[in-house]
């Protein structure tokens, strides 16, 4: 959760606060659906998701290819783990600007395809989201990283 105004992160004990209020139940349960979100990404999409970044983050001209492929790619996912990709948000900021991106996976795919954002710059979202994902994996299952789920 964020601060609206300076899109910092709230603290723990403030997050705590926030959905025990009864107008924050529903916040409370956007967090449980970004939990099992994360749950529908499988290892096999992260490598995907981690080829695209290095292509992203090198080269104007292959990267177009490359996000069409991404985004073709994701359209033959079961329909669980395409929303999670549409729906999904991690913590990441711009590393030249120190500014905190508000934008799902999905959403950044979108936009690169449509050529809304620069590559590099999805590239350095991208990246982070992935890092957080395998992070994310290697914690919830120890010694499966790498193996096709």
């Amino acid at each position: 959760m964020r601060i609206p105004l300076s899109r910092s992160m709230f603290m723990p004990a403030d997050v705590s606060h926030i959905i025990q209020h009864p107008q924050g139940k529903a916040l409370a349960a956007l967090q449980v659906a970004q939990g099992m979100l994360k749950k529908g990404v499988r290892p096999k999409i992260i490598d995907e998701l981690s080829n695209l970044v290095q292509v992203l983050l090198k080269d104007q001209g292959p990267s177009r290819h490359a996000v069409d492929d991404f985004a073709a790619y994701l359209a033959t996912l079961p329909e669980a783990e395409q929303e999670a990709f549409d729906g999904l948000r991690v913590p990441a900021k711009d590393s030249h600007f120190d500014i905190k991106f508000d934008t799902t996976i999905g959403e950044a795919v979108k936009d690169a395809q449509a050529n809304r954002v620069c590559s590099h710059k999805t590239g350095d979202f991208l990246s982070q989201a992935m890092k957080h994902l395998r992070n994310w994996s290697d914690s919830a299952n120890p010694g499966q990283m790498g193996s096709p789920t």
